[in-house]
C-alpha cells in the first residue's frame, strides 16, 4: 500500500498584539522592549519574532524574570504567557501575566571568610552592591564570581561563595551576607 500526504501549511501565523497584565512600575511599552517577542507591522517581512513561538514565549517569560529581578523586584513571578489565536483578526494575542511585587533595595552587606589568610577588606574591595542600592540580583551574581576569583588569585583556586539574603518585609530591604569558605588548596 502506497500513501501519499498531501499538506497545504498555508501562510505562518503571526502575532497581533502583546499585552501586559499586573505590570505597575514598567510600562507595557518598556517592556516590549525587553521580550524577543514582538508585534506584526509593515517591516514584517524582514524578521522572524512576529511569527507565534511557544518556545520562545518560554524564553520571553525568563527575559521578563531577569529584568524585574535586576530592578530590584525579588518577588516577581511571571504567572503566565498565554497566546491565543483571534479569528477576526488572523493572529495570536500574546498576554503576559505578571505579579511585581515590591521593590527592595540593599541593606548591610557583609563578608564571612572562613579562610584565615583572606583578608576581609580585600574582598570587601570586590563587592558590586553597597547599602540604600536598588536590589540587582545580576550583581550578586557578578560579586560571587569576583569574590571566587579573587580568592583564586590568592591560592584558593576551590574557594566556594555563598550568598545569602534576609529579606525585610516590612522595610523593603535585603540584606546580604556572602561566606567564602576554603575548598582544596
Amino acid at each position: 500500500v502506497n500513501l501519499v500526504f498531501e499538506i497545504k501549511e498555508g501562510p505562518k501565523t503571526g502575532i497581533k498584539s502583546i499585552n501586559f497584565v499586573g505590570n505597575k512600575h514598567y510600562s507595557g511599552s518598556r517592556l516590549k522592549e525587553v521580550i524577543k517577542t514582538s508585534a506584526s507591522n509593515f517591516l514584517s517581512f524582514l524578521q522572524t519574532t512576529d511569527i507565534y513561538d511557544p518556545d520562545r514565549l518560554e524564553s520571553d517569560r525568563d527575559l521578563l524574570r531577569r529584568f524585574y529581578l535586576k530592578h530590584g523586584f525579588a518577588d516577581v513571578r511571571i504567572i503566565s504567557a498565554v497566546g491565543e489565536y483571534d479569528p477576526s483578526k488572523k493572529g495570536f494575542i500574546i498576554t503576559f501575566t505578571i505579579d511585581e511585587g515590591e521593590q527592595y533595595r540593599v541593606g548591610t552587606v557583609e563578608i564571612h571568610s572562613n579562610v584565615r589568610t583572606l583578608d576581609e577588606k580585600v574582598l570587601r574591595s570586590k563587592l558590586r552592591l553597597s547599602p540604600g542600592q536598588v536590589y540587582n540580583a545580576d550583581m550578586v551574581d557578578k560579586t560571587i564570581e569576583s569574590l571566587t576569583v579573587e580568592a583564586a588569585k590568592r591560592g584558593y583556586a576551590c574557594a566556594s561563595v555563598q550568598p545569602h539574603a534576609e529579606r525585610n518585609y516590612p522595610t523593603k530591604v535585603i540584606n546580604l551576607a556572602f561566606t567564602v569558605d576554603e575548598g582544596a588548596r
